[in-house]
């Protein structure tokens, strides 16, 4: 994927991901500030929380920071920016970890995805009780005469 002229570094597909993100946000905040409860005097409880000035400088908070960690320089030792990938089957979505991101989890945490992974024994035929044979026990069931 190519990277537009007028932002260096970010891909189609991170921009259209961000777009879809703050148009969600927008819809999202959009229904909550119509739904907001008011006070008897009309307006909402805690001041202009719900009103458009604040979603604005908010939004525009939210891009200043986005535009920021874009170019920010990224560290040797960063996590990855692509986490997982779905693979359509039969039976859903399967999610799996991408080979960076298990890379760096190891990295970070030794042990990582190493380990028992919840395994029971076979069933068996049980063993015979301890201090007898079958059927016998330790305890003798007084008989009334």
């Amino acid at each position: 994927m190519s990277n537009s002229p007028s932002s260096p570094g970010l891909t189609s597909d991170l921009v259209a991901r961000f777009t879809a993100a703050r148009e969600r946000f927008t819809t999202i905040s959009g229904e909550s500030s119509t739904n907001a409860a008011t006070t008897p005097s009309g307006g909402t409880p805690g001041g202009a929380a719900g009103s458009s000035a604040s979603l604005t400088s908010l939004l525009e908070g939210i891009d200043d920071r986005l535009i920021h960690l874009a170019h920010a320089e990224r560290g040797d030792d960063a996590p990855p920016i692509d986490l997982y990938r779905t693979t359509p089957t039969e039976h859903g979505e399967l999610v799996t970890a991408t080979p960076e991101f298990v890379a760096y989890m190891r990295r970070k945490f030794p042990g990582y995805g190493v380990g028992v992974h919840g395994s029971l024994p076979a069933p068996c035929r049980q063993d015979p009780p301890v201090g007898g044979g079958e059927g016998k026990s330790r305890f003798k069931q007084h008989r009334a005469p």
